[in-house]
């Protein structure tokens, strides 16, 4: 508090004015100055007996004049037990020393007015939360300066007291805050020189405190002198309001061992008037390490991948130019095989007509068979290769897949009939697919016959049906037949793969499934086969995009 109340003014005006003489007879003088008064006080004479007691004081005590006047129960309002209060020190004469010490040093002189003694305490018992008061004593003396009694008043400064302590509190926490933080935080003045730092800015330098505060900045670091012009200019910056980008700077630790850091600068003001500037400073030695090393990985995997890139190249053209051969070779062979093969199929009928004896007429048979096998594995490979290249057309086409399936079994109809086998078609008649109808055709008679071929010669069944997944159509040939056993089923769809009953039939050439599954890669979709087991049937599915 800066100033006393009025009411001590009061009081001063009428001692000057010689009217203070006895409690009694100005009674009525003192009542007029102490009952007049918003601030809550209380007058006693020389005895400790209280002689007023006003309404403000009543307020904020809940004791009322009435019970209080005339006792000296004047502690009673503040304390919960029996001690002086400050007006009552007074009235004993006590020394200024003894005034000073008494209740834990909460009591000091006033230097606005003389002999008037003030004090702060924390009351528990008043309010709901206990309140705060600043308290002013000052003596009465009569004309001959001899103390007649003591007047004490107060005034709330609850709101006042907890606001410091919300301040105090919070400046307590922005230090443990700046003091347990992990980045640099120091402070500077205007001429350049350290006014405190925390911990993490004493560990970055590598120096004691007492060794850092005090000095210059470029001194001791982390700036150095030659960023000493960057972090001038950024202070310019600020002052004119404009916010510079981070100062990245190289600093140098007291063990001789350089890091890097990045500092953010910001102006220290008491009274809108600039005192200094503000650093935070984060060690990024670490990152900056990280990312060279990044950096050098992504140069090293750059040469690798540009190495592996070359190789590839090589490689691929190396296959390239392997797949070329392999195709030229392939047509080549078929047209040597094809050669010497048109003509013997064209003279065995003739010949068999002339062959009188039944024995020659079955070697012919045997040799007829024989020449169809060759025939039928020349086409097969011939078609493999066209599949397996890149320059095959397609001619994708909206198709049916009920009307398109019912063709095929009636092209293979007498087939089936030969091995006693029925066929049903459960194809959904909506159900349409994007399709080379041609190659369509050859994917359904490779799995329909080989669905006979592995079907017991006492007959079975195949059963085609088909579901719509999305954008693509799921459709499934299943059959009675011998099955496949599980370690075999990854081997199915391999050139030339036989299982073990037909090795050696040469009604099987074992390139059947290896093109229906190029068949199937050109539409985009998948094939796949699935059988419980030996003599339990096998079902081959297969995908196709959708309308």
């Amino acid at each position: 508090m800066n100033k006393d109340p009025d009411l001590l003014k009061e009081l001063r005006r009428v001692e000057k004015q010689g009217e203070m003489k006895e409690p009694k007879e100005n009674d009525e003088t003192i009542s007029q100055i102490v009952n007049k008064n918003p601030i809550p006080t209380l007058v006693i004479d020389t005895k400790h007996i209280i002689t007023h007691w006003n309404k403000a004081l009543e307020g904020i005590t809940g004791l009322s004049a009435e019970e209080m006047i005339g006792t000296k129960k004047q502690w009673k309002a503040f304390y919960s037990n029996q001690c002086p209060i400050l007006a009552d020190l007074l009235v004993d004469s006590r020394s200024e020393s003894e005034i000073l010490t008494d209740r834990l040093n909460t009591y000091h002189k006033s230097t606005i007015v003389e002999d008037v003694y003030n004090g702060e305490d924390f009351f528990p018992h008043l309010g709901d939360n206990g309140k705060w008061f600043f308290f002013t004593a000052v003596p009465l003396r009569n004309v001959n300066g001899v103390i007649i009694g003591a007047m004490e008043s107060l005034l709330e400064i609850t709101e006042r007291k907890e606001t410091e302590e919300k301040l105090r509190n919070s400046e307590e926490n922005y230090r443990n805050l700046v003091e347990m933080g992990p980045d640099a935080v120091i402070t500077v003045n205007l001429e350049g020189l350290i006014t405190s730092c925390n911990t993490a800015a004493l560990k970055m330098i590598g120096i004691p405190k007492d060794e850092y505060i005090g000095r210059h900045i470029s001194e001791v670091g982390p700036l150095q002198e030659g960023d000493m012009p960057k972090y001038l200019e950024i202070l310019e910056s600020l002052k004119i309001g404009k916010m510079p980008p981070p100062l990245e700077f190289k600093f140098k630790r007291k063990n001789g061992i350089y890091g890097w850091a990045e500092g953010h600068i910001g102006l220290l003001k008491r009274d809108e008037k600039i005192i200094g500037a503000q650093l935070i400073i984060i060690d990024n030695t670490s990152q900056r390490m990280a990312l060279n090393e990044l950096r050098d990985a992504h140069e090293l995997l750059f040469t690798v991948n540009k190495d592996l890139e070359r190789k590839i190249q090589e490689r691929t053209s190396e296959i390239e130019k392997l797949v070329k051969q392999k195709d030229e070779f392939i047509n080549q062979l078929s047209h040597d095989l094809k050669t010497p093969l048109t003509p013997i199929m064209v003279l065995m009928p003739i010949v068999n007509e002339r062959l009188k004896d039944v024995k020659s007429r079955e070697l012919m048979e045997v040799i007829n068979r024989n020449v169809h096998f060759i025939k039928d594995l020349v086409d097969k490979t011939i078609d493999l290769a066209r599949l397996n290249s890149t320059k095959i057309e397609m001619v994708v086409e909206d198709t049916n897949l009920l009307s398109e399936v019912d063709k095929i079994i009636g092209n293979t109809q007498v087939l089936l009939d030969e091995n006693n086998i029925n066929i049903d078609n459960k194809i959904d008649e909506k159900i349409f697919v994007k399709a080379d109808r041609l190659r369509l055709g050859e994917l359904f008679n490779n799995l329909i016959t080989n669905s006979i071929k592995y079907t017991p010669d006492s007959g079975g069944k195949i059963t085609i049906d088909a579901k719509e997944d999305g954008d693509f159509v799921t459709i499934s040939v299943k059959d009675t037949g011998i099955g496949i056993n599980q370690e075999r089923l990854s081997h199915v769809f391999d050139e030339f793969y036989k299982t073990d009953i037909s090795r050696h039939d040469l009604d099987s050439s074992g390139l059947g499934l290896a093109i229906c599954k190029r068949i199937v890669e050109k539409h985009g979709g998948k094939i796949w086969v699935e059988s419980p087991g030996s003599k339990m049937g096998t079902v081959f599915y297969f995908t196709l995009k959708s309308k």
